[in-house]
């Protein structure tokens, strides 16, 4: 983003860029988004939109009302890839030397997953997070599942540690819709067969 400042809000749905001394509505989105190493690229994931370009935000097009959730770069930065939930599948892009979007592919189907939060790791392996199934699964690119861990509650976010001693950490919540419910959310921790990579 050049410098400036991008902020993707749940409770409005809006992503707000830094403009000057104040800020100015984008475009109306869901709340996800990423962004490269040199800040020449970022991607906001759709649930409803058209792609545009705009100082350097890419718009994730949704042309077939498929939500676009987690969004992770690959450790080398020219592979972006989302999380389509309700499309049960991680999908590929590369990213251009212009910050746009290109060679859109399935990076990896997830049949009876809805992948939520994603992360890399440093074998080039993508973890994805699950709330209806409780649970975050790593896999390869093509499909292969090398790992599973199992929450009591929903998993919505994942990340991983980069240290020696590397760590997954899930994000879990009870989930019964889009209606408020008691405070249940946590953080869990599980050891990991590699730490992160890529972004975030």
């Amino acid at each position: 983003m050049q410098g400036r400042l991008l902020v993707v809000g749940q409770a409005g749905e809006q992503a707000v860029v830094q403009c000057g001394s104040g800020a100015a509505k984008f475009v109306d989105c869901c709340p996800s988004c990423g962004g490269d190493n040199d800040g020449t690229f970022a991607a906001i994931g759709l649930i409803a939109g058209t792609r545009d370009q705009f100082a350097g935000v890419e718009l994730v097009e949704d042309r077939h009302g498929v939500a676009r959730v987690g969004m992770a770069i690959s450790p080398d930065g020219v592979t972006l890839i989302v999380a389509e939930s309700y499309a049960n599948r991680l999908t590929a892009y590369d990213i251009d030397a212009d910050g746009g979007l290109s060679s859109r592919r399935v990076w990896a189907d997830t049949p009876g997953d809805h992948p939520d939060g994603i992360c890399f790791d440093a074998e080039g392996a993508v973890w994805y997070a699950d709330v209806g199934n409780q649970r975050c699964v790593r896999v390869y690119e093509g499909g292969e599942v090398l790992a599973t861990v199992n929450l009591d509650r929903g998993a919505f976010a994942c990340t991983l540690s980069r240290g020696h001693d590397p760590h997954l950490f899930v994000v879990g919540q009870n989930w019964a819709g889009p209606e408020p419910s008691q405070p249940s959310g946590r953080v869990v921790a599980f050891p990991a067969p590699a730490p992160g990579a890529g972004r975030p």
